[in-house]
């Protein structure tokens, strides 16, 4: 991360505002986001280079560009559900705005005297579509269909356990 933005102060800030056995949360922080940015990247090494999952033909390289963490929400204790109440407005997870939102209204629903069980964390990054060798005019035209699908700005969602290891949302043990 080459800066701070203000939903990452806003995230520190929150960090600080747990209990004692919670505090050492900023250096945790960091760390969620790199596991966090860790699992997106090989997340999306496998599906972009195994051509059976995504479906690219063998010319294609495609590259994850400028990846960051937009926000880091701890989840805690396993009972989360119960204590977190609808939000009263609308959610778009492609806005920073909405994600600080969401944050906030985590942060004022959770029962922070528990341990943190997990994270949800939200990215975002860039993919380009790169050729690997001169193509044929058929292929590069094949390839400018594929640059409009997945060249440009992308979202990621992961759900980190305690641990910072990888879950997905339904074996996150909330």
């Amino acid at each position: 991360m080459k800066y701070i933005n203000l939903l990452t102060l806003t995230s520190i800030l929150l960090l600080f505002s747990c209990n004692k056995e919670n505090l050492s949360q900023e250096k945790s922080k960091i760390e969620v986001e790199n596991a966090a940015i860790k699992t997106q990247t090989e997340k999306l090494d496998s599906m972009f280079h195994i051509n059976s999952v995504s479906k690219l033909p063998d010319y294609v390289k495609v590259e994850v560009d400028s990846m960051k963490v937009l926000s880091v929400i701890p989840i805690h204790g396993k009972d989360f559900r119960k204590n977190l109440k609808k939000p009263d407005f609308d959610l778009d997870l492609k806005n920073i705005e909405s994600l600080k939102k969401l944050e906030k209204h985590v942060a004022e629903n959770s029962d922070k005297s528990k341990p943190i069980v997990g994270y949800v964390t939200f990215l975002s990054y860039t993919t380009s579509v790169k050729e690997d060798k001169p193509l044929s005019q058929e292929q590069q035209k094949e390839l400018l269909k594929i640059k409009k699908h997945i060249n440009g700005k992308q979202e990621g969602i992961n759900y980190l356990n305690s641990e910072l290891k990888p879950q997905s949302i339904l074996t996150l043990e909330l």
